[in-house]
């Protein structure tokens, strides 16, 4: 059983590939009040803006890192979040992603 004092209070992710699913889930995530978006990644910047457009009129705290390639999400020093992938990444980014945990 897990240590519940690590357990944290908000469970931080990053959206990767902000199209239609990717949105649902932020969609999804603007209710839930122990998560909490922490960075978009999408190469299509209309995509992108969308995503983080549905972020800005659903959230009270919106200090998102937005970035063009996914990849860039393995260089940041804080990766205390989950990775929420869309449908079309999902299979090569999950693999790339793995040593985040």
């Amino acid at each position: 059983m897990a240590d519940e004092a690590a357990v944290p209070d908000v469970l931080r992710i990053a959206v990767i590939g902000t199209g239609c699913i990717g949105q649902e889930h932020i969609r999804t995530t603007t209710i839930l009040k122990s998560v909490r978006v922490v960075a978009l990644a999408d190469p299509y910047p209309p995509s992108l803006e969308a995503a983080n457009l549905i972020l800005k009129q659903a959230s009270e705290h919106h200090d998102v890192l937005l970035v063009s390639d996914y990849q860039e999400l393995l260089k940041l020093p804080q990766a205390g979040y989950i990775p929420v992938l869309g449908r079309r990444l999902a299979p090569n980014a999950l693999a790339r992603l793995a040593p985040m945990k």
